[in-house]
């Protein structure tokens, strides 16, 4: 422990890449009805392969009921491609590798196909990879996680499909999302709430040369108006690129339903600058508590109060908007943790020796992480007894993946910054 009591891991023993989970998680392939009525009609002749993609596949995926399960539904996701000798469809975390998003060709045709069954609450992103067949045999000998970033960084979106979401690299990926899904209706994207987006504010250099960006309320600085919550929101520049944050505070400001914040977006760099900066042994909590944090009061009219103070985080940045509400709850009172890396740091020892302090959190994770739903059920069940009020532990039906942490974030604001 350090002199203050609070627990600190042993850097030599932190882990720096996820463990591997035995065995890919399910996936329930399907037969589509409608896709199998469709090739029938192409082989009698009675549709043409123009005539297909002018009809039922002109929107993508397909979605169809499953006759097995009223709370399923069977996902036809669609590729044309008359060239491609393979077509590798990735969909976050329900295909796994290239075996699992091998698509398949309908013979005599540029229909490539793959049918899978999900969860009708399910939302996520999706890409797919056309592939020779040497870059497919190259790919299925590199196997394992390197096949798996390979595939990644080579998706494109479905151009049948209007729905998108940037990638943590600014890449658009195609979104997916069945008709049980939760609602997303602070989002100023296709198929949300239609909302104007809000313009990106100018970069300001923060404490130690930080690049951070800062935006205030419509009404700030008005004698009447009162002190405002602060939000800090991790990977900022990430998510000024998708612009949900500040559209989702400005939409639910606009109903009344939540205290118009400062809102800091604060810049962790590159994959490899971010993941030196996010790990659980890293000083990003400290400078969020003790240096930002006094930086954004001696510039801004805020709240006093810890717990008007919300950091928000995904993935390693979920671990330490974490990590800063348990080491620094006079700093920082509030947050939103989604999809916390917890295969760093289960937070259960850190809790049990952090001071007192009043503390609020939202958590939540996809029931399609593997490596994480086991941690975040075993930190929320110490949290039920321990000093922090979780607002709410949510598990949605999906994976590591912003199309579904950009809902999260508004359902936790409307709780977390709701008038008193």
């Amino acid at each position: 422990m350090t002199p203050s009591g609070k627990y600190r891991p042993t850097p030599a023993g932190i882990p720096r890449t996820p463990p591997d989970v035995p065995g890919a998680p399910d996936l329930r392939r399907a037969h589509s009805p409608t896709l199998a009525d469709a090739a029938g009609r192409l082989a009698r002749g009675e549709l043409t392969v123009d005539g297909f993609w002018r009809t039922t596949g002109l929107r993508r995926p397909l979605v169809e009921p499953d006759p097995a399960d009223p709370s399923a539904r069977i996902v036809t996701f669609l590729w044309r491609d008359a060239d491609a000798d393979h077509v590798y469809v990735g969909v976050n975390k329900v295909t796994h590798g290239p075996e699992q998003g091998s698509m398949t060709r309908l013979a005599g045709t540029d229909i490539w196909h793959l049918s899978v069954v999900l969860d009708a609450r399910w939302r996520g992103t999706y890409g797919f990879v056309p592939l020779d067949a040497d870059s497919w045999r190259d790919l299925l000998d590199t196997g394992g996680r390197p096949a798996i970033r390979l595939l990644r960084e080579s998706t494109v979106p479905d151009p049948g499909n209007p729905l998108v979401e940037l990638s943590h690299l600014g890449e658009p990926m195609s979104v997916a999302e069945l008709d049980l899904a939760p609602a997303q209706p602070w989002l100023a994207v296709p198929g949300g709430a239609g909302r104007p987006v809000t313009r990106p504010p100018e970069p300001v250099r923060g404490p130690a040369g930080r690049t951070l960006w800062i935006t205030t309320p419509p009404d700030y600085g008005a004698e009447h108006a009162p002190d405002a919550p602060v939000l800090l929101v991790l990977d900022g520049e990430v998510w000024l690129r998708r612009g949900h944050v500040l559209d989702s505070v400005a939409a639910l400001a606009a109903t009344g339903r939540i205290r118009p914040p400062v809102v800091v977006h604060i810049d962790n760099g590159p994959p490899e600058r971010r993941l030196t900066e996010l790990s659980i042994d890293s000083g990003m909590a400290d400078e969020l508590a003790l240096e930002i944090v006094p930086w954004v009061r001696a510039r801004h009219r805020v709240s006093a109060r810890p717990t008007d103070v919300l950091a928000v985080g995904q993935s390693l940045a979920g671990l330490t908007a974490l990590k800063t509400l348990v080491d620094h709850p006079r700093a920082v009172g509030a947050a939103i943790a989604q999809s916390s890396s917890l295969w760093q740091d289960d937070m259960i020892e850190r809790l049990r020796a952090s001071g007192p302090g009043e503390r609020r959190l939202w958590l939540e994770v996809g029931t399609r992480e593997p490596v994480l739903v086991g941690p975040h059920r075993r930190l929320y069940g110490e949290l039920a007894s321990g000093p922090v009020e979780v607002v709410a532990y949510v598990e949605f039906e999906g994976g590591h993946d912003a199309a579904c942490w950009r809902g999260g974030i508004g359902d936790a604001l409307a709780v977390l910054l709701a008038h008193d």
